[in-house]
């Protein structure tokens, strides 16, 4: 569907962005995000410095609201490729707050696997940021049926090897399990068919905690524990 949607876009000549004029809330002292999806900064949309016509499609903020992540699609002419005129690709675009200021920067940005490559990053199923916006955790299909999850370092703009399986629910703020990330994992059963869990797995990927198997627990304690949203 993805690819039919991208195929009509490019052959009416662009990808249009978000342009709908949208009211930016004064009452957040950080970033925000607001009904158009446009990044705020005390009241004023911070526009984006991209030249490649796109949109967005996700995104994430950090708990202390001094970062946001973009997820954006875009298509670019490569000049090199006869046989294709257009691209499909992909990108994270962070927006932090520095000295009072809000800065722009793309920190990760290449083709994905609907593109027919994987150059860094995969054509993404959702993000979500680190406590503190220091890295942010992408989701990527795998090629069956479940998703793999990454560490994507928003310094060095390194991506780490895979976590873990699964989808990403949200991230952990408060409490003993403060910046693990709740993920939901469908399990095949020995005798056939599917069970869903979720599990709280440790900011570096190597612990991980059974925590439930019921979605709307999940949710719950996703909130009672700070977290912004449950992707379910």
């Amino acid at each position: 569907m993805k690819k039919l949607l991208m195929a009509l876009l490019i052959a009416m000549g662009t990808i249009p962005t978000l342009s709908i004029a949208g009211v930016c809330s004064l009452r957040f002292t950080g970033l925000s995000i607001n009904h158009a999806e446009e990044v705020c900064y005390k009241g004023d949309v911070q526009f984006r410095e991209i030249d490649e016509p796109h949109r967005v499609v996700g995104g994430a903020m950090s708990k202390d609201e001094t970062t946001i992540i973009e997820m954006i699609e875009y298509t670019e002419r490569s000049p090199a490729d006869k046989k294709t005129k257009n691209h499909y690709n992909v990108g994270l675009l962070m927006y932090k707050i520095s000295d009072g200021s809000v800065t722009q920067d793309f920190i990760a940005k290449g083709r994905g696997i609907s593109g027919g490559e994987h150059s860094g990053i995969c054509d993404f199923n959702s993000v979500a940021l680190s406590q503190n916006g220091g890295e942010t955790y992408i989701e990527c299909p795998d090629g069956n049926e479940f998703s793999s999850i990454y560490i994507l370092n928003n310094t060095d703009k390194k991506i780490s090897k895979e976590i873990a399986k699964g989808s990403v629910v949200g991230v952990v703020n408060y409490g003993e399990f403060a910046n693990h990330l709740l993920v939901f994992q469908r399990n095949k059963n020995k005798s056939g068919g599917y069970y869903d869990s979720y599990y709280l797995i440790s900011p570096d990927g190597k612990k991980r905690k059974r925590l439930t198997d019921d979605a709307k627990s999940a949710c719950a304690f996703l909130r009672e524990n700070g977290g912004d949203r449950c992707q379910l």
